[in-house]
């Protein structure tokens, strides 16, 4: 990495979004920037880093932008996972023809309260 620029690493599609990031933090010293974005690994693989950035040009042993980063690429693919079970989820539950409803139960009390929190669009046409 030494001898070159950082934005060398990042995903060609991510390097906008970096560069809005390192714009952001040159325009507001002290405050922090997080940026995630794919970036590139020694065996030529995509990662994903999460980058938090700070710009110190008060501080004279820094002077210039603090870089914390750390790698991510488990939590985007379980995130990812998590939007197509999501989708799944949804797809079904808009196309039963069952109905089907979700109840939000407080039973925190002596007496437990309900409340419907989601219903099919089957329930409600058969209601």
């Amino acid at each position: 990495m030494v001898g070159n620029t950082g934005y060398e690493f990042v995903h060609p599609d991510d390097r906008e979004r970096n560069a809005d990031a390192v714009e952001a933090v040159l325009e507001t010293p002290g405050e922090p920037q997080t940026v995630a974005v794919r970036f590139k690994h020694a065996d030529g693989s995509w990662c994903w880093i999460e980058a938090t950035m700070r710009n110190r040009p008060d501080d004279d042993v820094i002077d210039g932008i603090l870089l914390n980063t750390r790698e991510m690429t488990e939590r985007k693919q379980r995130e990812r996972e998590l939007r197509e079970l999501a989708g799944e989820y949804e797809a079904l539950l808009n196309s039963a023809e069952d109905a089907i409803f979700f109840v939000d139960v407080d039973a925190s009390d002596d007496d437990s309260t309900f409340e419907f929190d989601r219903l099919s669009p089957a329930y409600e046409r058969q209601t």
